[in-house]
C-alpha cells in the first residue's frame, strides 16, 4: 500500500509525496494527432452513454439520432445486463458499441461480484463475467443488422467497416471481455476503455493489449482495486508492528481510531477462521492439495483451482490467496503535474452528472498543469495507492483534460488523415 497526500493541500497525514507516475513516457502517442483525435472521440462516446435517450446521446456524440441502431438505456436487472448503445459512426468507419460504466445499483450489484471466475483460459472479475455473457447475447443480432447496413455503402466510400467497442469503468472493463468474444468474427475490432477497473487475470491482461487500448488516471483507485489488492492490505495490516506503533503515537488523538479499526480486523478474521473450521469438520476434512512454505504459508496458485483454507504448523486456519487481476488492454496512463490539476476534489452543483465530482481546473489553472503519457505494464497496478484523488482520477472529465492537453500540444490534425 502507498499512502501519499501534499501538505500544501491540508491532507492531514503524509506518508509519502505522490508516487511516481507508472511505466515510461510515450513521447510517439503524445505527439500522434491521429490517435489522440480517436482517443478523445471514444472517450466522448463513452460519456454520451450516461444519459437516458437518444437526443442527449447524439447532443454528446455528434453522431446524428439516426445513427442510433439500438440502445437499452436502463440495465437489466434480471440478467445484471448494463446499459447500451449501438451506433453507425460513418466519419470512423465503425459500428460502436458503447457501454455505460457504474451509474446506478445494478451496476454496483455487479461491481460487487470481484471474486475471480474462469473466463477464456484465465481468470475474471465474477460480476463482469455475468454481465459480459447477458450482453453479448443481447447484442450480437443488433450488430449484425448494423454491419448489414453498412455494406450497402462500403463500396462507395472505398473503406471496410470494422467494429469499435468502448466504455468507461466497468463499462470499459465488459467491452474488452466482449471484445475476447467477438474479435473471432470481427478481426479488426478495436476496444478503448477509460479507467478499466481490475478485471482480468495476468495471462488475459496481456493478450487483451492486442485488441485494446486503456486510458488511467495516474491515482486512480479503481484500476488498483481486487480482492487479492485489499486481501494483501489486510496481510500488511495484519504484519505490521503495531506495539512499536502504539508506543510512538500513543498521544496522538487519531491512534483510538487506529486500534479500533485494527481490533474489529482481528475480530473478523477470527470469526472468518472459525467458520472455515466448521465447514471443514462439517465435510469430514479432505486430503490437502496446496503446497505449504517452510513457515507453513501458502504459495502463490496463479489461478489454479484449489482448497480455499489450509492449516499452518501452529494449526491455525489460513484462508488460500485469491488470484491477483489486472487492469485490462495496452495501459496509458495519464499524469497531472501537479496531481489534481492542483486542486482537491469536490462536488459541483448545476452541471450535469457525470461531471458532478472531480478536481476541474478553470482556464487560468490550467496554465499551471502539466500533462504526460506514460505507458506501462499490468504489474504496476497490483498495489494500492491511497491519495486525495483516488476517485477524481477516475472520472472521464479528468481524463478529458489530459488528452485535451495533449492535443493542444502535439503538431494540428490533418483531416485528410481521419478515417
Amino acid at each position: 500500500m502507498l499512502v501519499c497526500g501534499v501538505k500544501a493541500y491540508n491532507v492531514n497525514v503524509v506518508e509519502k509525496e505522490p508516487p511516481p507516475v507508472p511505466g515510461k513516457p510515450n513521447e510517439d502517442l503524445s505527439k500522434d494527432p491521429e490517435f489522440l483525435a480517436r482517443a478523445q472521440h471514444w472517450r466522448a462516446m463513452s460519456e454520451a452513454i450516461y444519459v437516458c435517450e437518444g437526443s442527449s446521446f447524439s447532443l454528446i456524440s455528434q453522431l446524428p439520432e439516426s445513427t442510433l441502431v439500438h440502445a437499452e438505456w436502463n440495465p437489466d436487472q434480471n440478467s445484471l445486463r448494463p446499459a447500451y448503445a449501438i451506433s453507425i459512426d460513418a466519419p470512423f468507419n465503425a459500428v460502436v458499441l458503447t457501454i455505460r460504466g457504474t451509474s446506478n445499483i445494478i451496476d454496483m450489484l455487479i461491481d460487487s461480484g470481484a471474486c475471480p471466475e474462469d473466463f477464456h483460459g484465465g481468470k475474471a472479475h465474477a460480476g463482469y463475467v455475468h454481465a459480459t455473457k447477458s450482453l453479448l447475447h443481447e447484442v450480437e443480432p443488433h450488430l449484425k443488422r448494423a454491419f448489414e447496413q453498412t455494406r450497402e455503402t462500403e463500396n462507395e466510400r472505398g473503406s471496410q467497416t470494422k467494429l469499435v467497442l468502448t466504455g468507461h469503468s466497468l463499462g470499459g472493463a465488459i467491452s474488452i471481455m466482449c471484445g475476447f468474444a467477438l474479435k473471432d468474427v470481427y478481426p479488426d475490432l478495436e476496444c478503448w476503455s477509460y479507467s478499466t477497473p481490475a478485471c482480468l487475470s495476468h495471462d488475459l491482461a496481456v493478450q487483451s493489449a492486442s485488441f485494446a487500448i486503456s486510458f488511467l488516471g495516474a491515482y486512480d483507485v479503481v484500476p488498483r482495486f481486487s480482492v487479492a489488492a485489499v486481501e494483501s492490505l489486510r496481510k500488511q495490516l495484519e504484519e505490521f508492528d503495531w506495539s512499536h506503533a502504539k508506543h510512538v503515537l500513543r498521544h496522538d488523538p487519531d491512534w483510538q481510531k487506529i486500534e479500533k479499526a485494527l481490533s474489529t480486523m482481528r475480530e473478523m478474521q477470527g470469526k472468518l477462521n472459525e467458520g472455515i473450521d466448521g465447514v471443514r469438520k462439517h465435510m469430514g476434512g479432505g486430503e490437502e492439495h496446496e503446497e505449504q512454505g517452510q513457515n507453513g504459508e501458502v504459495q502463490e496458485d496463479n489461478g489454479e483451482d484449489g482448497k480455499e483454507s489450509h492449516q499452518n504448523e501452529d494449526g491455525q486456519t489460513q484462508c488460500k490467496r485469491p488470484p491477483a487481476l489486472y487492469p485490462a488492454g495496452r495501459l496509458l496512463v495519464l499524469a497531472a503535474d501537479p496531481p489534481g490539476c492542483g486542486k482537491i476534489p469536490g462536488f459541483r452543483s448545476g452541471v450535469p452528472q457525470q461531471r458532478n465530482y472531480g478536481a476541474y481546473p478553470s482556464f487560468e489553472d490550467s496554465l499551471k498543469v502539466r500533462w504526460s503519457l506514460h505507458e506501462t505494464k499490468p504489474d504496476e497496478f497490483l498495489k494500492l495507492v491511497i491519495s486525495p484523488w483516488g476517485i477524481s482520477d477516475h472520472m472521464l472529465g479528468h481524463l478529458c483534460e489530459g488528452i485535451g492537453y495533449l492535443q493542444a500540444h502535439c503538431p494540428p490534425l490533418s483531416l485528410s488523415s481521419s478515417s
